[in-house]
């Protein structure tokens, strides 16, 4: 049976039961035809709905059919209760619309295949993933609404299909706050970048699945590093990012907003980008080049020299010469050292030398021929844990 719904308005009112499809044939709502229903939507149709026109839904939105509930999908779904779910088997949305204040919290992943319009209220993500099937940036329009993350699984998948131009994700945090993320794609990938943000307490916890900690070199930097973390995965693309976050990210005064550094989790540990640059125009944003996936955060720059501060009563325990060097640099290590490792880090705090020793000569010798020219810093941890600094300069 073939249902055609031209340019009436339906009213489903239930207070005991929700509203009930159950269609076997197939359902068409022409372009003025509108559906109001004050209730939940439960949907078991095995056969096809064409939408052109709209439903107003102020109940959940709970699909039973185990497949898209949309055949044609050119209409918009109205969210407008004040607290709605989407749940059960996935819903591709033509156009998706979030009004009255709409809290909306996915139990299940969806995918809008046209427009997102959160015109107020939110979509609380909740573990799932939105889909974004339309390449254009103005896909995902915003009035006063905001995505809301707060967990490390949440995901935003973006079909970008390779446009060279700039995209706007709005997320927010608990309180409605902006902390978006802007994305310009500058070199091509697979066209599908994949988005999270979230925040954590003033102990950076809890941290992202199958990261351990959040220390560098050894040396524990949560008191140095924004309370929020980002995952993203550009498959293949270079994207220029826009990170923001909220001042009440900050754990207390002890993060300069002016110097930070991007660090970045490759999967064993903790690495540091310094090639970004924080935007100090009224909003908290750091604007860098990603081209890897994995999860980011910003930290102060100053964590080299803090390391260095912290091991400052140590400093002439190592005799670094000559300084400047060219080819290779000697140093004698003090009495009291065990078995221990050397690294020599590059301003940005990457690593540029690693290698364990045993105790056996306090006189040390290390090739830095390869090096480029600048200041580098040594630091040995012995079996102790007991750290020791020293800084050398490489130049011709």
């Amino acid at each position: 049976m073939k249902i055609i719904i031209t340019q009436f308005i339906i009213l489903l009112t239930a207070i005991l039961l929700n509203a009930q499809i159950y269609n076997k044939g197939k359902i068409v709502l022409e372009n003025n035809a509108k559906i109001n229903i004050n209730s939940a939507l439960n949907n078991y149709s095995t056969g096809e709905i064409d939408n052109s026109g709209s439903i107003n839904l102020k109940g959940d939105w709970i699909n039973f059919s185990g497949q898209n509930v949309f055949n044609e999908n050119k209409g918009t779904v109205y969210l407008s209760g004040q607290t709605q779910s989407v749940r059960e088997n996935p819903t591709d949305f033509g156009y998706l619309e979030l009004s009255n204040n709409s809290h909306a919290f996915l139990q299940t992943n969806i995918s809008v295949e046209n427009e997102l319009f959160l015109k107020s209220g939110y979509i609380d993500l909740n573990h799932n993933t939105l889909f974004i099937t339309n390449p254009e940036p103005n896909s995902i329009k915003i009035s006063s609404g905001y995505i809301l993350s707060t967990t490390y699984d949440n995901r935003l998948i973006w079909n970008t299909e390779n446009k060279k131009t700039k995209y706007f994700i709005p997320f927010a945090d608990d309180a409605g706050t902006q902390v978006p993320i802007n994305f310009e794609i500058i070199s091509l990938g697979s066209g599908q970048e994949e988005f999270n943000t979230y925040q954590t307490d003033d102990n950076n916890n809890p941290l992202p699945a199958a990261i351990p900690d959040l220390s560098y070199k050894g040396s524990d930097i949560s008191n140095k590093t924004i309370d929020r973390f980002w995952y993203i995965n550009p498959n293949g693309s270079k994207l220029k990012t826009t990170l923001y976050f909220s001042d009440d990210d900050i754990n207390g005064n002890q993060i300069d907003k002016n110097n930070l550094n991007l660090i970045y989790f490759n999967g064993m540990i903790w690495e540091i980008d310094s090639t970004g640059n924080y935007n100090n125009n009224g909003s908290n944003g750091y604007t860098t080049i990603i081209n890897k996936k994995g999860w980011y955060s910003l930290v102060s720059k100053n964590i080299v020299s803090t390391i260095e501060q912290n091991s400052i009563s140590k400093l002439n325990l190592i005799n670094i010469y000559p300084n400047p060097a060219n080819n290779e640099i000697l140093f004698i290590l003090p009495e009291i050292i065990g078995d221990f490792n050397i690294n020599i880090l590059d301003l940005s705090g990457k690593i540029i030398f690693n290698n364990h020793y045993k105790k056996q000569n306090p006189l040390i010798k290390i090739n830095i021929s390869s090096f480029i020219d600048g200041i580098y810093f040594v630091a040995i941890q012995d079996e102790n844990s007991n750290i020791y600094m020293g800084k050398f300069i490489k130049s011709f």
